[in-house]
């Protein structure tokens, strides 16, 4: 081998040696394009972005993992703490690291979220309690102006009379440092009488008698007549509904043709108690069994 062949193959060792030392010297860059050191946000979740000059870094946002793409760009979502929050983007590749961090404020809206009554209800007893949480336990809540009682964990209650009719329930929630907040519920109220009272017990009885519960096809239940016995405080409603098949009771287990059967059930009530329910004047609906012939 000549000099100059022993100088290049030289060289070209050289060249070998010096190309990981060349890798392992490139520096490590991280840019956050998204949010701002000192910005202050209204709205959750905060949008982190940015861009770290090498794409085989691992690459973490408040200690959770963030994929980087084939250009080193990265995005993810940060769920802010009311006030202050430090959020700190964390790369790394091999024994480089570098670290970048941003302190942001969150101003979190006041929020009501009503639980009970729902809007638009129409309610047959008063007071009706209006409940729900607002976002910040420290807020004052007032229900038509009256101070409601808020728990440690923001939930609220208070008690509203009705009138009858249309009412308007506005709940208010204010804390220092935020906007106030107002939510309006529509409630409709019909004070019950005592012959309402007595046709609700009534359909509700039928509703779970033992054959509507079985086949009884709902649609199909009509209060047809009220009658007024010679009793005080006392009514007679009668009711027809069909039921998908013949019979009686609760049939489970027992072999039925499908057939479309319409039944007539006739309820008396005398001061608020069921005093007598039988169906196609064959069925005692208090007793579950047929009516004895007299």
């Amino acid at each position: 081998m000549n000099r100059k062949s022993v100088m290049l193959s030289a060289l070209l060792v050289v060249s070998l040696l010096a190309m990981p030392l060349v890798g392992c010297s490139r520096s490590l860059n991280l840019s956050l394009w998204a949010p701002l050191d000192g910005a202050s946000f209204t709205s959750s979740p905060i949008v982190v972005r940015g861009n770290v000059s090498d794409a085989k870094a691992q690459l973490s946002v408040n200690d959770v993992a963030v994929e980087v793409d084939k250009k080193g760009d990265f995005h993810t979502t940060v769920e802010p703490l009311d006030g202050y929050n430090t959020i700190s983007i964390v790369a790394t590749r091999g024994d480089k690291i570098v670290t970048h961090s941003v302190t942001v404020a969150y101003n979190r809206p006041l929020v009501i979220e009503l639980s009970s009554p729902e809007d638009k209800a129409e309610l047959f007893e008063s007071p009706v309690t209006v409940s729900g949480m607002v976002s910040a336990p420290a807020a004052k809540v007032t229900v038509n102006g009256i101070e409601a009682e808020v728990t440690n964990d923001g939930t609220f209650s208070a008690s509203v009379e009705l009138v009858e009719g249309e009412n308007t329930i506005e709940i208010v929630a204010s804390v220092e440092g935020k906007e106030p907040v107002t939510k309006t519920l529509t409630i409709f109220y019909e004070a019950l009488t005592s012959e309402k009272q007595a046709r609700n017990l009534a359909e509700e009885f039928v509703r779970n008698s033992p054959t509507f519960v079985f086949d009884g096809i709902e649609e199909s239940l009509k209060l047809v007549e009220m009658l007024h016995p010679d009793i005080e405080n006392a009514w007679t409603f009668v009711f027809h509904f069909d039921s998908r098949h013949a019979g009686y009771g609760d049939r489970t287990g027992q072999v039925l043709a499908e057939v479309i059967t319409p039944h007539e059930a006739v309820i008396t009530i005398e001061e608020g108690e069921i005093k007598s329910a039988v169906m196609d004047e064959k069925w005692d609906m208090l007793t579950q069994q047929m009516v004895e012939e007299e």
